[in-house]
């Protein structure tokens, strides 16, 4: 896609192109980069989503951009898990105002490490939600996650008044089993469920 839109705006938009050309490389080399991992520094991914936000930046003609709190960027996750999630935001929502905005929350708690995106935009057809729906972006996210945190992990989304809400939890090995864990081990909730 990003390249037949290189082709659409080269002879009309020249440095618009050049541009593109430019951030699709960067993210091209990151991705080439990560890809053969099965974990990576939080800082890549977050690198990863950044450069790709630019590239959709420029083929959408809306501001698109990542915001990050309580990144603990050493901290290891599966590669291109949260782009993935990104991903499907800029795919199932619509810009509001020439902007698409992301916000990814981190909140390290007692054996656990809680991901939190928000995909801020206006909802493709209103509020419905294809309940139990699960697209190659969420079997991908499962899978990685299985892989790399075998059991100790759980995955819920569901729309929320500024777009979507996407919480990903990741249980330490050394509380796996503990009684009261919030995280359901490999649980994937409803649309629209939410941890509290």
């Amino acid at each position: 896609n990003t390249l037949a839109t290189i082709m659409e705006v080269i002879e009309r938009e020249p440095k618009t192109a050049g541009m593109l050309i430019e951030a699709l490389a960067t993210e091209v080399r990151i991705l080439s980069r990560v890809s053969g991992e099965k974990l990576i520094p939080l800082a890549q991914e977050i690198e990863l989503c950044r450069a790709h936000l630019r590239v959709m930046s420029l083929r959408k003609g809306a501001q698109c951009a990542l915001e990050v709190s309580g990144a603990d960027e050493a901290a290891l996750v599966p590669p291109a898990l949260l782009h993935t999630l990104i991903e499907n935001g800029l795919t199932h929502l619509l810009p509001r105002g020439g902007r698409q905005d992301f916000e990814l929350r981190i909140e390290r708690r007692p054996g656990t490490t809680r991901y939190s995106l928000v995909a801020r935009g206006a909802r493709l057809g209103g509020d419905a939600v294809a309940a139990g729906h699960e697209g190659t972006g969420l079997r991908y996210i499962k899978a990685r996650l299985e892989e790399s945190f075998t059991g100790r992990w759980s995955v819920v989304g569901g729309p929320v008044p500024e777009g979507w809400e996407t919480v990903i939890e990741i249980e330490a090995a050394s509380v796996l089993g503990r009684s009261d864990s919030k995280v359901r081990p490999g649980a994937v909730a409803v649309p629209g469920e939410l941890p509290a």
